[in-house]
């Protein structure tokens, strides 16, 4: 999905200011991503360094379909050591994580954590990675197919219904837009339609839609219709700015038009009267009764990058934006909003925790508004981003895009889904889709490896708690030892660990005075700072897991170890066995009471 359309800005340059920056910097810092990319690898080609590598790897990442080389780039950053901007390793993360290197992800997010403890964006990786360790890709017949007959090599996207069409977005060659924008060297957006086969869902038969006063110069889609087809409303990038404006403002907005249908042709566009030069409104949905328009904006009101607004209409206008609220809307971004033959609504966040890129997301509705949104599972979302997605009217099967290589033919693909065939109907909760099939998060070792832990004695509390408890008011005395472990490289707690955290919890509720101390561990394989954040998520799993059961958490002293206290000689963890190595990967908790 291109970031154009992400961050709801177009530049139309009209001079550049050539002070002392370099030719590619210049590029880049006017959104001539394409241009500058070029620049930047003639750049370190001749002459290597962090900074510019950065900034290829910006530019990559900015047109977003080169994910291969901006992980290259930032391979190259990283090669150089610590690099100054704590953000490089927040996108060398997304882009590592994308491209499935998930340990390499890992770490660049790790440093990232060191760098920018306070952050707000680590807890939705931290979250995010449970998401992805959790999500069962069930094994049922759900069926994902690249509708390739509409698809190009270019950005196809954000398919909507049209009678007994598909009507999307794409930047395909035609001969409306002979120019090409500055940011990835694409064509203009332009809509077009494409029959669904009437035996089967196919996408046939792909021609321009609107006519020529809908398809203009520039930029125009995605789109939304009215229920009876009439009228819609649809994006539109355009040379708005003039004269002074253009050269102060310098950025076209993206805005909203509506169009009604009538003597069989679509009549000319119309502004939304809530369009501004100082920030954008696009990607509507136009809901069923069509008195109500949600649409995205990066207005400064909202709660993140760009948020999911709505208008009433009202006495025969638009009611001044509303924010959706932080039940749909997050620090980051959302987009492409659309809803379903019973009101919910679906739309795109790289704001929750998910699978990495933008994930699909789905809010029910509730009178008078929506229920907390959550993320769809696989195989709906993917690590890359998947976006604008139509539900049709028996909520078992529709289209939506992505940018997933696994199947697509070029950029951004319109995909089809169908849960018809499901005998299991947990893929799909009430009357919405999740796309999942939950699996309990339960530890099974191979048969000989069941024996060796049983024949392994469980040790003994290894930390030294005497002196920090005894400074804390409390005597180890009589304290009540726990123990339990963790799947590698993992810190959600096991279905088969549960009953000791229970233990856990009637102790301490047994006891009101009484405190828990914990230490989280990990076994040797990694880095000692890996091991340190890993052992510390271990003892924030656990005081999750009593906090939600009702324990004060100031009752809780927790001490992250890291691999320093493993309680074997695994050093070199691949010189033991998966049981020998299990011990290490615990917390260890003790319940104390006050001195008399």
């Amino acid at each position: 999905m291109k970031t154009l359309i992400l961050i709801l800005l177009f530049p139309f340059i009209s001079f550049i200011v050539e002070g002392q920056t370099s030719k590619p910097d210049r590029k880049f810092d006017h959104w001539d991503y394409f241009k500058a990319a070029k620049l930047y690898e003639k750049k370190v080609a001749k002459k290597p360094n962090a900074d510019d590598y950065f900034k290829l790897g910006e530019c990559y990442r900015k047109m977003n379909n080169f994910k291969t080389k901006e992980q290259d780039a930032y391979d190259h950053v990283n090669s150089y050591g610590r690099y100054a901007d704590p953000e490089f390793y927040y996108h060398y993360g997304q882009v590592l994580r994308t491209n499935g290197l998930h340990e390499k992800s890992r770490e660049a997010f790790i440093t990232f954590q060191v760098l920018r403890p306070q952050d707000p964006r680590i807890h939705h990786i931290q979250k995010s990675w449970q998401v992805i360790e959790e999500d069962a890709k069930s094994d049922q017949p759900v069926v994902i197919e690249n509708m390739v007959f509409c698809n190009t090599e270019f950005t196809d996207f954000s398919p909507v219904l049209y009678e007994n069409s598909v009507v999307f977005t794409s930047s395909r060659k035609s001969k409306t837009h002979r120019r090409k924008n500055s940011w990835n060297r694409q064509s203009y957006f332009d809509l077009y339609s494409s029959k669904i086969e009437s035996d089967g869902n196919n996408l046939l038969e792909v021609q321009p839609f609107g006519g020529k006063k809908i398809n203009r110069r520039y930029h125009d889609g995605p789109v939304s219709f009215s229920k009876n087809n009439d009228s819609m409303y649809f994006s539109r990038v355009d040379k708005f700015l003039k004269g002074k404006d253009r050269k102060e403002i310098e950025i076209e907005r993206i805005k909203l038009f509506s169009s009604v249908f009538l003597n069989g042709k679509w009549q000319k566009a119309k502004s939304f009267q809530h369009n501004s030069d100082q920030y954008s409104l696009g990607n509507p949905c136009l809901s069923a009764n069509g008195k109500r328009l949600y649409f995205v904006s990066d207005m400064t009101s909202g709660y993140g990058g760009t948020d999911i607004y709505y208008s009433d209409w009202v006495n025969g206008s638009w009611s001044k934006p509303i924010n959706a609220g932080k039940h749909i809307n997050t620090i980051n971004n959302e987009n492409f909003p659309s809803l379903d033959k019973v009101g919910n609504l679906y739309f795109s966040s790289d704001g929750y925790a998910g699978f990495g890129g933008f994930d699909l997301c789905v809010a029910k509705t509730s009178a008078p508004g929506f229920n907390q949104a959550h993320v769809l599972k696989q195989p709906i979302n993917s690590s890359y981003d998947d976006i604008g997605i139509l539900v049709l009217d028996n909520n078992k099967k529709g289209y939506f895009s992505s940018n997933r290589k696994t199947q697509n033919v070029g950029d951004d693909d319109i995909l089809f889904f169908d849960f018809s065939d499901l005998k299991d109907t947990s893929l799909i909760i009430s009357d919405y889709i999740i796309g999942w099939k939950e699996k309990k998060d339960t530890f099974v070792l191979e048969k000989e490896e069941k024996k060796d832990v049983d024949s392994i004695p469980s040790p003994a509390i290894v930390n030294d708690f005497d002196s920090f408890v005894d400074s804390l008011g409390y005597t180890t005395k009589d304290g009540i030892d726990f123990i339990i472990y963790f799947d590698f490289d993992k810190y959600f707690i096991r279905q088969n660990e549960k009953t000791k955290m229970e233990q856990v919890k009637a102790e301490l509720t047994k006891n009101p005075s009484s405190i828990l101390v914990i230490g989280g561990h990990t076994d040797s394989y990694g880095t000692p700072e890996y091991n340190m954040v890993l052992s510390q998520n271990r003892n924030n799993s656990v005081v999750t897991y009593l906090r939600k059961n009702g324990i004060d958490t100031n009752r809780v002293q927790a001490t992250a170890y890291g691999l320093t206290k493993l309680v074997n000689e695994c050093t070199n963890g691949d010189k033991c066995t998966r049981a020998q190595n299990q011990l290490n990967r615990r917390v260890e908790m003790k319940v104390v009471k006050k001195k008399n």
